[in-house]
């Protein structure tokens, strides 16, 4: 006789699988786990084009710990703008944006008036970006012409139980609790889902989602989906960095004090682990204090270490040629 497995939600029948299948489908489910612990790409990712998988454990670096001339310390957040193929980064001290070419040579600097210690930066598109003020926990929305060469906190709307305005730029607290020094640090977004990815350095280790919503009414929603045990699963000392890769869905999460980059899904579950002390991917020296992280469109990768180190590590060549 053959056993049925039977779900139902308010009287009605969501599912019937015989038993050998539901056994076999857990059994699936179990076997998608790597020898080493890190979760194995799923079916569906495997069956990819080549351009849409990622694995960043076979980076070698290719630019190593050039110094951005103009920028003399506390650089922090990176972000790539795919319109001018340029790189935007933030200093805490002074609050600059400073724009630079994909070698780290400076372009212009934009002075940001007002802000207190911006760390994290990301990209929103249309000239827009986030930027994150980590003294205030802030995660503050900005316009920036292509001939700004300044921008003013005191012209940002705070947000709070209202949707952000369509145009002009705007402010949100994101995290109640201050944590001095230690607060907010990465910043990364999925265009796709209106959808911030935010890091929080440590004491303790926090990672928010915040929510734009589906039309420009919509309340931004503040959440923290991964529980302590998520985090830990990382097995890094600190977060100092965050970058969403839209073609995998999956996100880089970076350590300055593990020195190094997990490669993880979006519910937390490590795929993989870029190491950025000396000897790993090709470095002569350790990378000292990785504080930005960024991927262009051709999945090359960038990391801003302070006081004003640049970055840049790439695929193997057998891999880009492909």
């Amino acid at each position: 006789m053959t056993c049925f497995v039977d779900s139902t939600r308010d009287g009605r029948s969501l599912f019937r699988l015989p038993l050998p299948i539901l056994l076999a489908a857990t059994l699936a489910v179990l076997s998608n786990q790597g020898a080493d612990g890190l979760a194995a790409p799923p079916a569906a990712e495997r069956d990819r084009p080549e351009t849409a998988r990622l694995d960043v454990s076979r980076y070698v670096v290719d630019v190593e710990a050039r110094k951005i001339r103009g920028v003399f310390g506390n650089a922090s957040g990176l972000t790539f703008r795919p319109e001018s193929r340029s790189l935007f980064l933030v200093i805490n001290s002074p609050t600059r944006m400073v724009e630079i070419d994909l070698q780290g040579k400076v372009k212009r600097s934009i002075r940001l008036a007002g802000f207190e210690d911006t760390e994290g930066v990301a990209y929103l598109g249309q000239d827009r970006f986030g930027i994150l003020d980590e003294r205030r926990r802030h995660l503050c929305v900005v316009h920036v012409e292509k001939t700004a060469r300044s921008i003013k906190f005191s012209d940002l709307k705070r947000v709070e139980n209202t949707a952000p305005p369509e145009q002009g730029g705007w402010y949100l607290l994101v995290d109640p609790k201050p944590t001095p020094n230690v607060g907010l640090e990465g910043l990364s977004f999925d265009k796709e889902n209106r959808r911030f990815f935010i890091v929080k350095e440590k004491n303790p280790r926090k990672f928010f989602h915040v929510t734009l919503g589906p039309d420009p009414d919509s309340v931004p929603m503040i959440t923290e989906p991964w529980k302590k045990s998520r985090l830990k699963s990382l097995r890094q000392k600190d977060l100092s960095g965050v970058h969403f890769h839209s073609a995998t869905r999956q996100l880089l999460v970076m350590s300055h004090e593990s020195r190094n980059i997990v490669q993880c899904s979006l519910d937390g579950r490590p795929v993989s682990r870029l190491s950025l002390d000396v000897g790993s991917a090709g470095l002569k020296r350790g990378v000292p204090q990785a504080e930005g992280i960024t991927m262009d469109d051709r999945q090359v990768l960038y990391v801003l270490s302070e006081p004003n180190l640049f970055y840049v590590f790439k695929p193997p060549p057998t891999e880009t040629n492909k």
